[in-house]
């Protein structure tokens, strides 16, 4: 890890070179940021030796923060045309303009600098704290997991299948359909949350438990179930992330060290890792069949024959599901269509976008892109945008540096609790993290992150009341 880490600045130079002649009216404006997104880079790595838990935040925020920012830019400059697909017409050519770009670079550059230096400073404060001192974690048996896998087991079938048929009866959730709760007192936002967050919860920790207990067969039963749960989302919500999302959370719980896959696991996550870019047109037309009023078991069968009467190519489709992945995930493309159509920071107005109904997102989609006021879609402002928005530069360095300090100071401290669900709650902040990088809408993440909270309280009461049951 410890040479290959530099490769990283890699990234920097070949873009650089592939890239510096189309800026050739910004020479020095260019080649300064380059150097100094090159700088900050280096400083943080001389603090990343080594890849553990107390790294993990750090290096998802790094390599996500590279790949939407700095890598998109570089594909961008050398091939706007690229992002035509995923951003709305009225951006098309905003985002050819030089200015434009040079602008959102220079944002972007800000923003990874800030990130970077205060992440190496709070290392070092969190390496001090650590010195001498030993893990948290709480000891239990092996048979107090094994029973908790299995009543995790009993439960989690009945629950997925009623709050399933509950969330399908009623459609709530489904992805871009018109926003509004069937049921009273707010229990379709509950549910919502409740299918988004609870459950997915209650998989992990079954995982875990499993693992631990020493049972790998109950743990890949978890898996499986993560990953049907994930194509059970696709075919409820028409979410074409469904099964990516349970397969990152999964990933996520390796990193954390809830779970360790053998051979067959890592096998079996990359083959639905490519099945689910296989399948990215068939959920595409399955969503368009969905909106157009077609129930979800009746959508599935006319998407299926589409795809077949395509002129299918495995690898080719292959390649282009992974491109789509890619290139719909946020990142800098929004900044410098965002710049490239004038926009300016909401100074005063940013009170009253944050309190509207959409949020920043609704801004962004109706103010500035155009789209009609009803139309129940929204374009997520990514982390640079969001905080350029509410606050220009100012905001940008502050948010920045508050991330700096929750993947450093906060992540440490989350780890030195003593939980029983402390893997499945890291995973969780992992998650959050990586759609704070992305999406960045977070102002309406909140609810989200209450849910978080809620359900990691629900587990560790779950596993605590076991412990002491079988003590």
């Amino acid at each position: 890890m410890k040479p290959l880490r530099w490769g990283i600045l890699g990234i920097f130079l070949f873009g650089y070179l592939l890239t510096f002649a189309r800026f050739d009216e910004f020479t020095f404006e260019y080649l300064f940021y380059t150097l100094l997104s090159i700088v900050s880079c280096a400083i943080l790595l001389l603090k990343m030796q080594r890849f553990d838990m107390s790294r993990a935040a750090v290096w998802l925020v790094l390599v996500v923060f590279l790949a939407v920012y700095y890598v998109k830019f570089y594909i961008l400059a050398i091939d706007p045309e690229a992002f035509e697909l995923v951003l709305p017409p009225s951006t098309w050519n905003a985002i050819s303009s030089i200015d434009a770009s040079i602008h959102g670079f220079f944002l972007a550059t800000l923003s990874f600098c800030a990130f970077c230096i205060t992440a190496f400073l709070c290392l070092s404060v969190v390496d001090y704290r650590s010195q001498g001192h030993k893990a948290a974690s709480l000891s239990s048996r092996k048979e107090t997991y094994a029973l908790a896998s299995k009543i995790l087991l009993v439960l989690l079938l009945p629950v997925i299948g009623v709050s399933g048929y509950l969330a399908s009866e009623y459609d709530i959730g489904q992805l871009g359909a018109a926003v509004d709760d069937p049921l009273p007192f707010h229990l379709g936002g509950a549910l919502f949350y409740f299918r988004l967050i609870f459950i997915p919860g209650l998989l992990l920790l079954l995982v875990v438990c499993a693992d631990r207990a020493g049972n790998i067969k109950m743990a890949r039963i978890g898996v499986f179930l993560l990953l049907a749960y994930g194509v059970l989302d696709i075919v409820l919500r028409s979410s074409r992330s469904g099964l990516l999302v349970q397969l990152l959370s999964l990933v996520f719980l390796v990193m954390v060290g809830g779970f360790k896959p053998r051979r067959f696991d890592k096998r079996v996550i990359f083959s639905v890792l490519v099945v689910s870019a296989l399948l990215t047109p068939l959920i595409t037309e399955y969503r368009w069949l969905r909106l157009s009023g077609i129930s979800s078991g009746d959508g599935f069968m006319p998407a299926f024959r589409g795809l077949l009467e395509l002129d299918f190519n495995l690898w080719e489709t292959l390649l282009k599901g992974m491109e789509f992945v890619f290139f719909r995930i946020t990142g800098i493309e929004i900044v410098i269509a965002m710049l490239g159509l004038g926009t300016e920071p909401l100074g005063a107005q940013a009170v009253d976008v944050l309190s509207s109904f959409r949020g920043v997102a609704g801004y962004l989609t109706v103010d500035i892109f155009g789209y009609p006021a009803d139309l129940p879609h929204t374009n997520a402002p990514g982390f640079v945008g969001w905080f350029y928005l509410v606050g220009g530069n100012a905001g940008i360095i502050l948010g920045s540096v508050i991330l700096g300090l929750f993947v450093t100071i906060l992540w440490d401290t989350i780890g030195r609790m003593r939980l029983y669900s402390g893997p499945i709650f890291r995973t969780f902040v992992l998650l959050v993290l990586f759609f704070a990088i992305t999406d960045g809408v977070l102002d309406s993440m909140l609810l989200q992150i209450f849910a978080i909270i809620v359900s990691i309280g629900c587990l560790e009461l779950f596993m605590r009341c076991l412990g002491r049951f079988r003590a």
